[in-house]
């Protein structure tokens, strides 16, 4: 290739071909060059995709960065539309804020002393979990505000996307464990405490945390983005207070234990899926920051292809969650031509079953949509299990927990004797 490269130049048959094998191309082309006094490096352009280039550059244009020496790199035409997006990559890297050596070096150690699960993080863990469930049960958005300040689960879950983005699988694991360890703590502490209190108060606070949608999802992208930048950004750490708000990891899994107290599936399913939305979001978002600000694996293929392992489940996840989370917009798009109101849904389930409704009366109590139905039936007709049916199907379709109750007027059909 390189005599072919040369063919008709003048001195091309002093060119000297030398093959030189090392799993660091790299460092070995700088050797080389430093050593053997050379005055100009002439490359050929990668066949890279441009993904990989995007996210590892590639090894002609570190050469050229790091080479003290001029460098010529050669390539065939490109396609319009690569090279307008590598233009653009460019453009965005150009003004992007890059991390330099030394902001990267304290940035990971941050991390990965935050990644571990000490005293202090369970003592927090404990804390914010006691605050955010009171505050739930109070019904007190102040008091939940106070403990998503005092929560300590964001520094694990970067810490997640800083390991995905060195390709560091122990640095994962760690902040992992640290994370999972601070769900279930959290969880465990709001059903205790769900369970030693009086009543059985389920306000707007919980409510708004059981029904996650695509719009929690972008502002946990959001708040992942905004808390990796200023953790890498020192100047900028007073927003950090700001980003643990508006995160709101913690109350969501309260949510989770005060659901598991009550024996109610809904709530602690739908705040479930509110935290591991939150959680996927910020841990993508993440890693999504640390690349624009310049952070990459180290120049090893085992570290770039644990990135990209990385990358692509992170990914998978969050479409997998977008897609659940779509259903009920999905759901409620399909039902439009469907009655919305309550009397109305009553009225179509009991029409369903054979039977007349007679009157429907609602009210709202503390965030629940409590029901009493007077139909008309036949003695035997309506039993516990349909009942149950309704109550489900008038949760679904209003979108809040149902309390149902069925009066029946029991229905009884007099004929009159002919002569």
């Amino acid at each position: 290739v390189v005599r072919s490269t040369f063919a008709g130049l003048e001195g091309a048959d002093r060119v000297d071909v030398r093959v030189v094998h090392n799993t660091k191309p790299i460092a070995t082309i700088l050797v080389d060059e430093a050593s053997e006094g050379y005055d100009l490096v002439m490359l050929g352009a990668s066949n890279e995709g441009m993904l990989d280039n995007i996210l590892f550059g590639n090894v002609p244009e570190r050469v050229a960065a790091e080479a003290p020496i001029p460098t010529i790199m050669v390539r065939a035409a490109q396609p319009a539309r690569e090279a307008f997006l590598r233009l653009l990559w460019g453009r965005v890297q150009e003004y992007a804020p890059v991390l330099n050596r030394e902001d990267q070096i304290l940035l990971f150690r941050n991390l990965r002393r935050g990644a571990r699960a000490n005293v202090n993080y369970f003592v927090l863990i404990v804390l914010s979990a006691i605050i955010a469930t009171l505050g739930l049960w109070q019904n007190s958005a102040a008091v939940i505000i106070g403990a998503m300040l005092v929560a300590p689960l964001m520094t694990p879950i970067l810490a997640t996307s800083l390991g995905v983005v060195m390709g560091e699988p122990r640095t994962i694991r760690v902040a992992a464990e640290s994370t999972l360890k601070g769900v279930v703590l959290g969880i465990a502490i709001a059903l205790f405490i769900a369970l030693i209190l009086p009543g059985e108060k389920i306000g707007s606070e919980i409510l708004a945390r059981t029904q996650p949608s695509l719009l929690d999802m972008a502002v946990a992208l959001a708040s992942g983005a905004a808390g990796a930048y200023a953790l890498a950004r020192k100047e900028v750490s007073a927003a950090l207070p700001g980003v643990a708000i508006a995160a709101a990891l913690m109350p969501p899994l309260c949510t989770v234990g005060i659901g598991l107290a009550i024996f109610s599936g809904p709530i602690a399913g739908g705040a479930f899926l509110l935290f591991t939305t939150n959680l996927i979001a910020i841990i993508v978002a993440g890693t999504a920051v640390f690349l624009v600000l310049g952070v990459r694996p180290r120049d090893d293929e085992e570290r770039e292809q644990n990135f990209r392992r990385g990358l692509i489940v992170g990914i998978v996840m969050l479409l997998v969650v977008s897609m659940a989370l779509a259903l009920p917009t999905l759901r409620q798009r399909l039902n439009l031509g469907q009655p919305t109101s309550v009397s109305g849904i009553m009225t179509g389930l009991a029409k369903a079953e054979g039977v007349e409704v007679i009157t429907v009366d609602t009210t709202q109590v503390e965030g629940v949509t409590r029901v009493v139905a007077r139909i008309s039936a036949p003695a035997g007709q309506i039993n516990s299990k349909i009942v149950d049916a309704w109550s489900r199907e008038l949760a679904a379709r209003q979108g809040s927990p149902v309390d149902l109750t069925v009066e029946i007027v029991p229905l009884i059909e007099i004929q009159s004797s002919s002569q």
